[in-house]
């Protein structure tokens, strides 16, 4: 049982609902998936949705079996990299719980099935007590990590110095350690939001692995650790998607997990063929108006290159009509590199309203500007709400039914929780709440304000207001994960430049979660072309936004001539 392959959700018919299964290949009940950055279309199940399927899995659970289908799979693969990287040194690393198990049979069946005999290090102070008699019982070698600087072991096996010894030494390092008993998600530099990983009690052994060590991670990476080989149970985790870099290669095992009722999607990242069915190409009878006029009410006086980036990225990104509404500073700074955009108010089918504005001091003034966007806002054109805006979402009336689209970074997040009342059991959402759970918050905030909400960072999360049957059940909760930008982005600007492309999408007729993860694609991908594995400014990045719609493009057709030529 897989969730990683399978057609587009928003299937239509066509070409965005035909593609999405990607160069995946089967051998008996391993999948490999590959890398988690790369074109394919990935699904993913919560750790909660996991947790369920091993328990309505009954007697497969509670006799073990699924403990050992799990650890004969990481034998398997295990057992592959030895031979191909001639390893001489296997190091397991084992936990406290049941991944720990895992990887204690693991290492009972290397040496049994493949002649693979591993060091085991518990660097918990405690381990499965069935899967350590299996390892013993096999006579593999048992060292028992101290559990802090000055922390005595007690056991027989205790040994410090050699623990970190024998790690550092491996060729290569099993990590048993947490799975899906480490937190959701990771921060963009892989370090763990609230989980400091430098203050678990295997610390020490997570930071003795060489650089150059191999490493493979049962189900999910600890904190802190960066796999070249994930194999994982069921299904893709969230986490991996969040954090790719950090999986490494992946293989998904089928170890015969209970079908549930219902939705398991707990996040998709779409495919970049799916993208390609989604921007919008204009036909022979198009004109400006058809292909979306996007109203720009961004900039101020003392931010005035927000209005620049932004306008600029919405003419690339193809909108019919640009139209730029502010004041003088930033106007004539539009005038010069936009000479296309039209000043003004007018027809406008989509907004991006606050990419550069202090939203803090005009609303502490009642500015003109301030009390002028506020009834902007109140009107039905769809809108994306960014930056200084997002100060005033206590104030915001959206009409009943419209779409609407905020931006936030984690810190923004968090503080338009606060501002709305929304907390984390009764104390105010902080940045590293956000940053160590995207996923939560960003649905939190979906559902609370009935928006869509595209939050930025290393992977952005699109989350949308859940979807509710007649008597209130929430169902569809599916988040949207866009994983492939290149953290180079992580620089001034970009931001304005991501609004006024969702802008564009949002002016074209594209539904709001999915402009917002083609466009968050599109940016990505005009970053790397900006400058390939290199830094990057913003304008560069709004600069090529149209070269990286032509790719989709290209795409496109290439795809309807193989369609028309019967290839498909």
């Amino acid at each position: 049982m897989s969730c990683t392959t399978g057609y587009g959700s928003w299937g239509d018919g066509g070409f965005a609902s035909a593609v999405g299964r990607g160069g995946m290949t089967m051998e008996n009940d391993i999948e490999y998936v590959g890398r988690l950055d790369g074109d394919d279309l990935l699904r993913t199940a919560s750790v909660t949705w996991v947790r369920e399927a091993e328990k309505a899995s009954g007697e497969l659970l509670t006799s073990g079996t699924l403990m050992q289908r799990a650890a004969a799979a990481v034998a398997r693969v295990v057992a592959d990299e030895v031979r191909r990287l001639r390893a001489e040194r296997v190091v397991v690393l084992v936990g406290p719980g049941n991944n720990g198990g895992d990887a204690l049979f693991a290492a009972r069946d290397l040496a049994r099935d493949f002649g693979v005999r591993a060091d085991v290090v518990l660097v918990a102070g405690k381990a499965h007590e069935e899967g350590l008699a299996a390892v013993r019982d096999a006579g593999l070698d048992v060292i028992e990590h101290p559990q802090g600087p000055h922390s005595e072991c007690g056991g027989e096996h205790c040994d410090g110095p050699r623990s970190l010894q024998t790690i550092t030494a491996a060729d290569l390092v099993v990590d048993g350690i947490l799975g899906i008993g480490a937190r959701a998600s990771r921060g963009s530099n892989g370090s763990h939001g609230e989980d400091d990983s430098d203050a678990a009690p295997w610390a020490s052994a997570v930071q003795a692995i060489g650089r150059e060590t191999q490493v493979v991670a049962v189900d999910c990476p600890t904190p802190g650790i960066t796999a070249d080989r994930t194999v994982t149970f069921g299904a893709l985790k969230t986490s991996m998607l969040l954090d790719p870099r950090a999986a490494g290669e992946v293989v998904v095992v089928d170890i015969g997990l209970a079908e549930l009722d219902g939705l398991s999607t707990d996040a998709l990242r779409w495919s970049v063929q799916q993208y390609a069915g989604r921007w919008p190409i204009p036909g022979p009878h198009d004109h400006k108006y058809t292909r979306g006029v996007v109203g720009m009410a961004t900039g101020s006086n003392a931010f005035p290159g927000a209005a620049v980036l932004g306008t600029v990225a919405a003419a690339t990104a193809g909108a019919g009509m640009v139209r730029y509404v502010g004041p003088s500073r930033p106007s004539d700074l539009v005038l010069a590199a936009v000479p296309e955009a039209v000043h003004g108010m007018g027809r406008m089918q989509a907004w991006v309203v606050g990419s550069g504005i202090d939203g803090v001091s005009e609303r502490e003034k009642n500015s003109e500007r301030y009390e002028s966007a506020i009834e902007v806002l109140g009107e039905a054109v769809p809108v994306v709400i960014d930056a200084g805006a997002l100060t005033w979402l206590d104030e915001i009336e959206r009409p009943e039914g419209s779409v609407t689209v905020i931006t936030p970074h984690a810190g923004e997040l968090a503080s338009a929780l606060t501002l709305l009342g929304i907390t984390d059991d009764g104390d105010d959402v902080t940045r590293e709440a956000v940053e160590a759970d995207p996923v939560r918050w960003a649905r939190r905030m979906a559902d609370e304000t009935g928006y869509v909400v595209l939050l930025k960072g290393g992977a952005t999360v699109i989350a949308r207001p859940a979807q509710r049957s007649a008597d209130g059940i929430a169902y569809d909760r599916a988040v949207f994960v866009e994983n492939r930008s290149p953290n180079w982005l992580a620089t001034a600007g970009t931001g304005d430049v991501l609004a006024g492309i969702v802008g564009v999408a949002l002016a074209a007729g594209i539904e709001a979660s999915a402009a917002c993860s083609v466009a968050t694609y599109i940016h990505g991908r005009a970053a790397h072309l900006a400058n390939p594995g290199g830094p990057v400014r913003a304008l560069d990045v709004a600069s090529n936004v149209g070269r990286a719609i032509a790719e989709l493009v290209e795409i496109k057709t290439r795809f309807d001539d193989d369609l028309h030529a019967g290839r498909l």
